[in-house]
């Protein structure tokens, strides 16, 4: 294959003004200059080699293709111009599509390679994105929570003259309660520290220019990385507090720990509990992430989520069944209720 480029006895004029006077130059293949002062036609010479201006007369070959075929060109070279700019008015992804037209990709090659490249950069994104110190926490939450869990069925013990805590932590599901309650606060802070970090934080101030780099639309991304976190919220949580709840369910029957008998509608009640938990957890995140937003601080993002959480702790500990002010009739009503929607017994 002929990877040269022959120009000879190369002209071109701008009206009466002669920009490019038998030019005559030998190009192989390897990397070269092209030196000379303002105005002595380097910016001409290469347009014209890129087929953006058109000679007066002369012949030029590029890989043995003549400058006259102009498509076939264009297919084998590229041109960055001294002063690069796009049109402002598009976001990346059009200025890729842009040019992918102007290179001959046309139909489903062109959206193909368009999006390959938006989810190499992507998942670039996702590898700055190191989410192990979370985890931890996550992992410690668990751990506290479930430690918490053991002194809550340890207070029956103490003698307590409030019959009203000895009842609520007598039951599975009234320490299973509690825990919620203490979990949501928990993990609603955990919630908004990642949602500052990971999407207020990289798409403020200077770091928002980041978003004028990915052919996507730019709240896509925003939107996609609040995804990954109410997923990374929500399946944290449902492992913690349902998993939490088997673990202590476990424990307490092998060592008499909890005055109750473990049933399957606890179990049924602790995974729908956990459910729910996730969802609140979710929704207290999107409100935190909102006034952050605004705000632009970390502190008040997550002072935000826990007093949103604290105001919903009673609706936590209700929704758990478990509430002091529940009488036990009414609560084993519900249960009774419950059994009969899942198992179709009366």
């Amino acid at each position: 294959m002929n990877n040269s480029i022959e120009i000879k006895g190369l002209n071109k004029f701008y009206g009466k003004k002669q920009a490019l006077c038998d030019v005559n130059l030998s190009i192989h293949q390897g990397m070269f200059g092209l030196l000379g002062r303002n105005g002595a036609g380097k910016t001409t010479l290469m347009k014209t080699l890129a087929t953006l201006l058109q000679k007066k007369d002369g012949e030029i070959t590029v890989c043995g293709v003549p400058i006259e075929n102009a498509k076939e060109i264009r297919k084998i070279i590229g041109y960055l111009p001294q002063e690069f700019s796009m049109y402002p008015s598009m976001n990346v992804g059009e200025a890729m599509e842009y040019l992918a037209i102007l290179s001959g990709l046309h139909g489903s090659e062109r959206k193909e390679r368009i999006r390959c490249g938006g989810m190499k950069l992507l998942r670039l994104e996702l590898k700055k994105t190191d989410i192990k110190s979370y985890c931890f926490a996550a992992f410690a939450i668990f751990v506290c929570l479930l430690g918490l869990t053991y002194i809550f069925a340890w207070v029956p013990s103490l003698g307590t003259a409030d019959p009203n805590a000895v009842e609520l932590f007598s039951t599975y599901s009234g320490i299973a309660a509690m825990g919620g309650a203490v979990g949501l606060m928990a993990f609603s802070a955990l919630a908004s520290a990642m949602g500052y970090r990971y999407v207020i934080k990289e798409y403020s101030g200077a770091n928002a220019i980041l978003l004028f780099t990915y052919p996507i639309d730019r709240k896509s991304v925003v939107w996609a990385k609040i995804k990954l976190l109410l997923l990374f919220i929500s399946i944290t949580v449902l492992v913690c507090a349902f998993g939490g709840f088997i673990v202590f369910a476990i424990t307490g029957r092998m060592f008499s720990l909890v005055n109750d008998n473990l049933q399957f509608i606890d179990i049924a009640l602790a995974y729908r509990n956990a459910l729910v938990l996730a969802c609140l957890t979710d929704g207290i995140a999107l409100c935190s992430l909102r006034i952050g937003f605004i705000k632009k601080s970390n502190s008040m993002t997550v002072i935000s989520a826990i007093l949103l959480s604290m105001l919903l702790v009673n609706l936590a500990a209700d929704i758990n069944q478990s509430l002091a002010l529940v009488p036990a009739w009414l609560r084993r009503m519900q249960r009774l209720s419950l059994r009969e929607n899942i198992t179709g017994l009366p």
